[in-house]
C-alpha cells in the first residue's frame, strides 16, 4: 500500500508542490517523491526533490547525496557528481553507500586519466569493508590502472590476487583476458615456464570453472610429462574436471591409471574410491564392491576407508547378503572415526532386522541405539521405531508410554507428529501443552553504539517507505558487524521480519534459545500469507502444509537459486513451471518472472495440487515428488511397495529427500500447533 501511496505522490507531485514552500513538505514526503520518480527515469524532477532533503536532519540524508551523484553522473556532470560524493564521504562515513560512491569517484579519476588518484581511491576501499562485488570491481579496475601506468607487476598480481579471492567472480573472464596478454608481452615475467606454473594455472582455472581452458592445459601437460612425478596429479586433476561436468565414463581410465601405474602415490586411494563411487552409481554393483575392498585392504590408513566399508555394506544389503552387511555395519559402528558414518551403521542393522520381519531382534537393536548417548543423529528415529516394534510384539504399555515421552521433548520433530498418530490409532486421547508466552516483540530496546543507531535509524525509516530491500541492506550492515547480546538479536529478528526478509529472521531466530510460542511464530511465520491462504483455498489445499514446504525450499526468499536451478519461493525448475503454466493457461514464464512471489506461487500450489491428486492425497509421496521428482516416486513405490507411511518415508532411498519429507511434515505440524485455531 506504501508503495502504491508513493507512485501517486510521484503522479501528483507537479500539481501540488509548486503550492507549498519546500520547508511546508516533510523531508520524508519529499523523499520518497524523489525516490519514486527516480525509479521512473524522471532525473531532473527527482534531483529537485533530492535536493530539498539536504541540511534538515533527515535519517537518509545520505541516500539523497548517493542519488544526487548518480543522477549527476547520468548526465556527465562530473563535478557534481564528485561534490555530492565528497559531501557524503566527509558527513556520513559509516553511510552503506560509501563504498559504491569511493568506487564512483575512482571511476571518474581513471575517466579523466588521474590514474594516481584512481590508484589511491581504488587502494583505499579495501580498508572499508565493502561488499565482495564492490571489491572484485575495484581490484579489477585497479589491475587496469596498474597496466596503464606501467607498473606490470603490480597488474599481474592484483589480478592474480582477484583470481584467487573471488574465483567466481562476474570479472572473471576480463581478468583471465588481461593475464593471458601480459603473459603473452611480457613472457620472461609472467610466462608459465615450468610444468609446475602451468598446473597452478591449470588448478586456478578449474576453481574458475572454466573447465575448457582447464582441460586443454591439462592435456597439455599430460603429453607433455609421460613420466614425470607430476602426471599422478595431474590425472587426477583432469578427472576431476570430467566429473565436474559429469562426464564420468572420460574420468575412468584415468582414474585407472593412477590406480595401476602409480599405486605407491599420494593420489592413489582417492582414485581408487572415486572410481569404485562412478561404478556404484552406474549400479555396477560387483566391480563396485571389488574396489571398494581393494581401497580398504591396500590403503587401511587413508581417509576413504570407513566411508568404503559404509558403501559395501549398502552393496551387500542391496544384494540380499544381510549377514555380510550386518558384520559391516557391527566393525563400522564400533571403529569408525567418522561420527555421521557411525551413528548410519549402527541404525541399519536395526532396520534390516526390521525388514526381514526379525521383531525382537528389532526392538533390541532399536531400544541398544535409543540408549546411546552419543547418537544424536538417530536417537529420536530409534526411540520412535522403538515404540513401533514394542507394539507389534504386544508391549502396547510400554508403546504408549514411550510415544508420550516423544510428545513431551522439547525439540520439535517429524517424530512428534509420527507418535500422536499411532497414539491417536490406539485410543490415546493427547493434549499437548503450549509453550509459554514470552512475547520478544515487546522486549525493550537494546542498548546500541552510535554505529548501530545510525543504521538502525536509517532501516526504519526505509521500511516506513516500503523501501524494505533497501531496510534489509541496513541490517545487514549491522549483523555482519556482530550482533551478540541477545536484545540487539531480538532486534533484528523484528525489523528482519518487519522488512520481509524472512529468510534472515528465521536463521536469527532459530539461533535463539527457548521454545516460547512467540519465538516460535518468527521461526515459522506466515510469510506471504495473504497469497498463500488465496491460492490454498481456491486449489483446495492447506494452506500451512504450503508455507511448512515454502519455509523447507527456499526460507521464503523469493530470489532464491539452487544448485539445480530451481528457482523462487517454491524452488520451480523452468521445465515445470512451463508445464503448470499452459495447464492453467498462462504464458510460459520466463526464468525473471519466477521470481515474482505471486507468479511463483500461483505455478507452485498447483503444481502441489497436482502431485497430492496423482498421489490419493498421500502427504509423504507428494512431498517426496515435489523434491525428487515423480520418476523417482514411482521407483520407490515400485521396490517398497504397500507399506505404512512411516515406513515408506524410511525407505526412501536419497537422502535428502527423506530428510526433506520429514522437514515438511514437522513444519506442517508446528504451523498447524502455532495458528491452527487462529487463522
Amino acid at each position: 500500500m506504501r508503495q502504491v501511496w508513493t507512485f501517486l505522490l510521484a503522479l501528483a507531485w507537479p500539481c501540488w508542490a509548486s503550492s507549498l514552500a519546500a520547508e511546508e513538505i516533510a523531508p520524508r514526503e519529499l523523499f520518497s517523491t524523489a525516490y519514486a520518480l527516480f525509479s521512473q527515469n524522471k532525473g531532473a524532477e527527482a534531483e529537485a526533490l533530492f535536493l530539498k532533503t539536504l541540511d534538515r536532519g533527515y535519517p537518509l540524508e545520505d541516500y539523497s547525496l548517493y542519488y544526487l551523484a548518480q543522477l549527476a553522473l547520468a548526465r556527465q556532470d562530473r563535478d557534481s557528481a564528485k561534490r555530492h560524493i565528497a559531501r557524503l564521504q566527509q558527513n556520513f562515513p559509516q553511510s552503506i553507500w560509501r563504498p559504491q560512491a569511493t568506487l564512483d569517484l575512482a571511476k571518474l579519476s581513471l575517466a579523466e586519466t588521474n590514474y594516481a588518484q584512481a590508484i589511491e581511491q581504488l587502494r583505499a576501499l579495501r580498508a572499508l569493508q565493502a561488499k565482495g562485488e564492490i571489491l572484485d570491481e575495484a581490484s579489477y579496475l585497479l589491475g587496469q590502472a596498474y597496466s596503464i601506468t606501467g607498473e606490470f607487476k603490480q597488474s599481474y598480481s592484483t589480478y592474480q590476487e582477484l583470481r584467487g579471492s573471488s574465483p567466481l567472480s562476474r570479472w572473471g573472464a576480463a581478468v583471465r583476458k588481461e593475464v593471458a596478454a601480459l603473459r603473452e608481452k611480457y613472457p620472461d615475467l609472467f610466462g608459465l615456464a615450468t610444468p609446475e606454473a602451468q598446473l597452478s594455472e591449470a588448478e586456478t582455472l578449474t576453481r574458475e570453472q572454466a573447465y575448457p581452458e582447464a582441460e586443454k592445459l591439462y592435456r597439455a601437460l599430460l603429453a607433455q610429462t609421460p613420466r614425470s612425478d607430476l602426471r599422478p596429479r595431474l590425472l587426477t586433476s583432469l578427472a576431476s574436471v570430467y566429473r565436474a561436468q559429469r562426464r564420468r565414463d572420460e574420468a575412468v581410465p584415468l582414474l585407472t591409471e593412477i590406480v595401476q601405474q602409480f599405486p605407491d602415490s599420494p593420489e592413489a586411494p582417492t582414485a581408487l574410491h572415486h572410481l569404485a563411487m562412478i561404478y556404484w552409481n552406474r549400479d555396477e554393483n560387483l566391480k563396485a564392491l571389488e574396489h571398494f575392498g581393494r581401497l580398504r585392504e591396500r590403503y587401511p590408513s587413508s581417509a576413504h576407508v570407513d566411508h568404503a566399508q559404509f558403501a559395501s555394506a549398502r552393496i551387500y544389503e542391496f544384494l540380499g547378503n544381510i549377514d555380510q552387511a550386518l558384520a559391516q555395519y557391527q566393525a563400522l559402528s564400533e571403529r569408525s572415526r567418522d561420527r555421521e558414518l557411525r551413528e548410519e551403521a549402527g541404525w541399519r542393522p536395526a532396520w534390516l532386522y526390521y525388514l526381514r520381519g526379525d521383531d525382537n531382534a528389532a526392538y533390541a537393536a532399536f531400544k541398544r541405539l535409543a540408549a546411546r548417548r552419543d547418537n544424536t543423529r538417530y536417537g529420536a528415529a530409534a526411540l520412535y521405531w522403538q515404540a513401533r516394534m514394542a507394539y507389534r510384539t504386544e508391549r502396547q504399555e510400554e508403546a504408549k508410554q514411550i510415544f508420550l515421552g516423544i510428545l513431551r521433548d522439547p525439540d520439535e520433530s517429524y517424530y512428534k507428529g509420527a507418535a500422536a498418530g499411532w497414539l491417536e490409532r490406539m485410543g490415546v486421547a493427547v493434549e499437548e501443552k503450549r509453550a509459554a508466552e514470552s512475547n520478544p516483540a515487546s522486549a525493550p530496546e537494546p542498548q546500541l553504539n552510535a554505529t548501530q543507531a545510525f543504521r538502525l535509524a536509517r532501516a526504519r525509516e526505509l521500511a516506513e517507505l516500503a523501501l524494505n530491500q533497501l531496510a534489509t541492506a541496513e541490517l545487514d550492515e549491522m549483523r555482519n558487524r556482530g550482533v551478540e547480546p541477545l536484545p540487539l538479536r531480538l532486534l533484528l529478528v523484528r525489523e528482519y521480519e518487519r522488512n520481509l526478509a524472512f529468510n534472515r529472521s528465521v536463521v536469527l531466530a532459530g539461533q535463539l534459545a527457548g521454545g516460547s510460542d512467540d519465538l516460535f511464530r518468527y521461526r515459522y511465520p506466515l510469510a506471504y500469507w495473504e497469497t498463500v491462504k488465496k491460492l490454498a483455498q481456491e486449489k483446495g489445499l492447506d494452506p500451512y502444509l504450503v508455507v511448512g514446504l515454502i519455509r523447507q525450499e527456499s526460507l521464503f526468499d523469493p530470489n532464491a537459486i539452487s544448485r539445480a536451478s530451481a528457482l523462487g519461493l517454491m524452488q520451480l525448475l523452468q521445465p515445470t513451471a512451463a508445464r503448470v503454466a499452459r495447464q492453467l493457461r498462462l504464458q510460459s514464464p520466463d526464468r525473471e518472472r519466477l521470481f515474482e512471489p505471486v507468479l511463483n506461487l500461483t505455478l507452485g500450489t498447483q503444481y502441489l495440487k497436482d502431485l497430492l491428486r496423482r498421489y490419493s492425497n498421500n502427504l509423504a509421496k507428494a512431498i517426496a515428488a515435489y523434491n525428487a521428482g515423480e520418476n523417482a516416486v514411482a521407483r520407490w513405490e515400485r521396490q517398497i511397495g504397500p507399506v505404512e507411511e512411516d515406513e515408506f518415508i524410511e525407505r526412501i532411498s536419497y537422502s535428502e529427500t527423506r530428510l526433506y519429507v520429514k522437514l515438511v511434515l514437522r513444519n506442517l505440524r508446528i504451523y498447524r500447533k502455532l495458528y491452527g485455531g487462529e487463522k
